[in-house]
C-alpha cells in the first residue's frame, strides 16, 4: 500500500553538489574543489612537464625504430617478425626487473634512480642515432633498445613512487589525475609527432628523444623532494 501524503511533514530537498563535496571523504569544508591544485605547486609542474616531454620523446623514438626496421627488413613475413621482436626486446626487461626495481625504489633515493635512468636513456638514444648514421646491422638496434628498456624498467617504479614526495597528501589524487591526462595526451601526440619527424630524418628522431630525456633529467634536478622512509629488509627472493 502507498503511504498517503502528509501535508504537515516538511519536504526535504535533494543535497546539492556542494553539500556532497563537503560530506564526502577528502571534500573541502571551507572551499570548493580546485582542479588546478597540483599545477599550482612548482615542483609538481617540473615533474609533470618533464615526464610528459620524456614520454613524447619515447613515442617519437618508437616510431623511428619501427620505421627503420621496416625499411631494412621489408614488408614480408621476415619484416613482420622483425617488428614483433621490437616489442619483445622492450618487454623482457620490464618482466624480469619489475620486482628488483621496486625494491630499489624502496631502499634508495628515488629521484636519483629516475635521474640515472634518464641519463642512461639519453646515452642510448645518442647511440641509436650513431648506429643509424653508420647504417649498422639490425641487431645493433635490438641491443640498444634492450639496454634502453632496461634503464626504463629500473626507473619506472621509482618515478611512480616519487609523486607522494612532491605533492601534499590532500593534493595527491588531483596530481594523479593530471598525470593520467598528460600521459594520454603524450601517447596520442607522440606517434603523430614521430611520423612527422621520420619523414625528414630518422637520426633526428633519436636526437629528439635524447634531448627530451636530458630535459627531464634537468627538471628532476630542480625538484625539492621530501624524504621517504627506507625499507629495512634486505634484497631477497622472498
Amino acid at each position: 500500500m502507498s503511504e498517503p501524503p502528509d501535508p504537515q511533514r516538511p519536504a526535504s530537498a535533494a543535497p546539492t553538489e556542494e553539500q556532497l563535496d563537503r560530506e564526502m571523504p577528502g571534500g573541502s569544508e571551507s572551499a570548493g574543489h580546485d582542479p588546478y591544485a597540483a599545477l599550482r605547486i612548482p615542483d609538481y609542474w617540473f615533474y609533470c612537464a618533464g615526464w610528459v616531454i620524456s614520454v613524447l620523446g619515447q613515442q617519437v623514438q618508437s616510431v623511428a625504430v619501427q620505421w627503420q626496421i621496416f625499411q631494412k627488413m621489408g614488408s614480408g613475413s621476415r619484416g613482420a617478425l622483425a617488428l614483433g621482436l621490437v616489442g619483445g626486446v622492450q618487454a623482457l626487461p620490464v618482466i624480469l626487473l619489475a620486482l628488483p626495481a621496486g625494491h630499489l625504489a624502496d631502499r634508495f633515493d628515488r629521484r636519483r634512480i629516475v635521474m640515472a635512468s634518464q641519463l642512461f636513456a639519453f646515452l642510448c638514444s645518442l647511440a641509436l642515432a650513431a648506429v643509424t648514421r653508420a647504417d649498422s646491422p639490425v641487431w645493433s638496434l635490438y641491443l640498444l633498445l634492450g639496454l634502453a628498456a632496461t634503464g626504463q624498467a629500473i626507473g619506472w617504479p621509482a618515478r611512480s613512487a616519487l609523486l607522494p614526495q612532491i605533492v601534499p597528501a590532500e593534493v595527491f589524487s588531483n596530481a594523479t589525475t593530471w598525470n593520467s591526462s598528460a600521459f594520454q595526451v603524450a601517447s596520442v601526440a607522440g606517434p603523430a609527432l614521430g611520423g612527422l619527424v621520420v619523414t625528414f630524418t630518422v637520426v633526428g628522431a633519436y636526437l629528439i628523444d635524447a634531448g627530451c630525456s636530458l630535459l627531464f633529467f634537468a627538471f628532476l634536478f630542480l625538484l625539492t623532494v621530501r624524504p621517504a622512509p627506507r625499507a629495512p629488509e634486505p634484497l631477497t627472493l622472498s
